[in-house]
């Protein structure tokens, strides 16, 4: 639960005008007047709540509710992009595959592969059935690139 839906459930109980104006205040002011690493986190969670999604690198450029770049830089002493890669990459791309082990989706993917016979990775993302993961998703999940290694198990 991130801080702003904390409050918002605090707000559905509360009775007191006032504070029902001061609460409301301080969750159009969120974050209050500092990033530090928990309200980072908390701003891209509500992101997503609001959004959908988690947030791209140009979403931090454009809305005024997520930190820059330079901030997350300075906060968590990693870049943005790399920030979103190692803390919320997983999250986005690969969360649907997670309900099978990786070994089904293993020979999922390589039925898949010995259907299409493709010549790259965007080939087989095109042709693909669209239940099997991406080639993209796989080698995530197998710390590849190479989309043989996966496909046949070789030491390439």
């Amino acid at each position: 639960m991130t801080r702003k839906q904390a409050l918002l459930a605090v707000l559905e109980t509360a009775t007191d005008t006032e504070a029902i104006a001061v609460i409301q205040d301080m969750i159009e002011n969120m974050p209050f007047h500092e990033w530090d690493s928990a309200a980072i986190d908390d701003a891209i969670e509500q992101y997503k709540f609001d959004h959908g999604h988690y947030p791209k690198p140009c979403n931090f450029r454009d809305d005024r509710r997520l930190p820059n770049a330079s901030t997350v830089l300075y906060r968590t002493g990693v870049l943005l992009k790399d920030y979103l890669k190692c803390f919320y990459t997983k999250m986005t791309n690969s969360v649907k595959y997670f309900d099978k082990p990786k070994e089904e989706w293993l020979k999922i993917f390589q039925s898949e592969f010995d259907r299409i016979h493709p010549k790259s990775a965007n080939d087989f993302n095109v042709r693909r059935d669209k239940s099997t993961p991406t080639w993209n998703v796989v080698a995530e999940m197998f710390g590849t690139k190479k989309m043989e290694r996966v496909a046949y198990g070789r030491r390439t």
